[in-house]
């Protein structure tokens, strides 16, 4: 009998097979406030800038998406709104179409991880290659002011 289990174990192991549960997601796996931090470079004038974004994104678990975005493209610092829809597929794996775009941004690629506390997102186009990941922070709204951080911060 030990042969026979021994022989299985060595078989999943050999074969890749993963003996862990496949997650499924659908747009519903997305609902709440994330917070995303990106880097990356884009092309100006046939030089490579570097490239710096942190977003706010709420998702309404239907598609929908709204927020704001700060970002740092070669030091140069500019913040807006956004909306859009999103669509998961049931491989975990979706897409971001945000309106209006951000100058130069297309369709965003990216993959829900760990049954939706995380995303790992990027995109790449003519003049841009950027990657980030985007967080839970809650299920709700988030109210950002100056009484939201006290006490002693390091970096």
């Amino acid at each position: 009998m030990y042969p026979r289990i021994a022989s299985l174990v060595l078989l999943f192991a050999a074969g890749g097979i993963s003996m862990r549960a496949q997650q499924t997601c659908s747009n519903s796996s997305l609902t709440g406030t994330y917070f995303y931090l990106a880097n990356g470079s884009v092309t100006s004038g046939g030089q490579i800038l570097p490239f710096a974004e942190l977003s706010q994104f709420v998702f309404d678990g239907k598609g929908g998406v709204t927020g704001q975005a700060a970002t740092s493209d070669n030091g140069v610092f500019a913040s807006f709104s956004f909306a859009g829809m999103y669509s998961v597929q049931a491989s975990c794996k979706g897409v971001l179409t945000l309106t209006p775009n951000p100058p130069g941004a297309g369709p965003v690629d990216f993959q829900v991880l760990d049954g939706g506390k995380s995303i790992s997102m990027a995109f790449s186009g003519t003049g841009a290659v950027i990657v980030g990941r985007a967080y839970l922070a809650t299920t709700g709204t988030v109210q950002c002011g100056r009484g939201l951080f006290t006490g002693t911060y390091a970096f």
